[in-house]
């Protein structure tokens, strides 16, 4: 519980960092197999981050957090940020290989760029949670550690975002939980993910930045116990998350969106300006910040 509170309260001060262009929530049928080894290439060019605490300690053994920000969760420049469920990395690596090899985007997946946040977890509590002499865990040390990493976490994730112009959601069953009309309070959906409902959450609030001018006009880590749904053997919480302000897409737009791309007349025009023409903002989506 005391993970989850830490996390509402990121979203409130993070709140005012993010300033991203567009969000749209993809309903993909398509399995992009064939681009696969692509979207490897793609999404684990970024990919190295140190296996070892070792190196972000201090003389006295306490671990510099900027060092963890830094070895763990670096920031890098990417296009498109990749929202989904970790059970889905096979379709998302698949079309991030698509988007790579057709429209020239580069995708943030954090499965890949920082690794998995269980196994820098796992390498701190057994370096300062074990129970001495004994093959268990320090209840509160554990809650203490799992707080410290899952806030620089979320700030990480704040920046990735801040820095991608564009946000794709990967709408799948393993993202969005089934709606249950008989025991549903709202027609809103659903997620188990508390990483899902953070960064879904984040478009309702954020400030929208203009990426026009241009400078070249010429073209969630988390395991499934983290991105997919943390495990909480005492509670199983449902977030409510809002696709209001994100444009939808389906198999079919996409391929009329690379279909423009390929058309002569774009051949100077980015990638997503062209997906931005063929799906205008909505009213109810955010608005560009002045």
């Amino acid at each position: 519980m005391t993970n989850i509170i830490c996390l509402l309260i990121n979203i409130l001060i993070l709140r005012r960092l993010f300033r991203v262009f567009r969000g749209f929530n993809l309903t993909l049928e398509r399995n992009y197999k064939d681009k696969h080894a692509d979207g490897l290439r793609s999404v684990k060019s970024a990919s190295g981050v140190t296996r070892s605490i070792q190196s972000l300690l201090d003389s006295e053994g306490h671990i510099i957090a900027e060092k963890l920000i830094a070895e763990w969760f670096p920031q890098k420049k990417f296009d498109l940020f990749i929202s989904h469920s970790h059970r889905d990395i096979d379709k998302v690596t698949n079309f991030c290989g698509y988007l790579k090899n057709k429209f020239d985007l580069d995708c943030f997946v954090d499965s890949y760029v920082w690794e998995y946040c269980d196994d820098l977890l796992r390498k701190i509590d057994d370096k300062y949670c074990l129970n001495k002499g004994e093959k268990t865990y320090n209840y509160k040390k554990r809650n203490n550690t799992t707080a410290h990493v899952h806030s620089i976490l979320s700030v990480a994730l704040a920046k990735m975002m801040d820095q991608c112009e564009c946000v794709f959601f990967i709408n799948t069953p393993h993202s969005v939980a089934p709606q249950n009309i008989s025991n549903s309070y709202s027609n809103e959906s659903k997620t188990f993910s508390p990483w899902i409902y953070f960064e879904i959450s984040m478009l309702d609030m954020i400030q929208i930045r203009n990426p026009y001018p241009r400078e070249n006009l010429v073209f969630e880590s988390r395991q499934d116990s983290v991105k997919a749904g943390m495990v909480f053997d005492s509670a199983t919480i449902k977030y409510a998350i809002d696709f209001n302000k994100m444009t939808s897409l389906n198999d079919q737009n996409i391929s009329t969106w690379y279909q423009q791309k390929d058309n002569p007349e774009n051949s100077c025009k980015n990638s997503l300006d062209i997906l931005y023409d063929l799906f205008p903002k909505k009213e109810e989506e955010f608005k560009i910040l002045k």
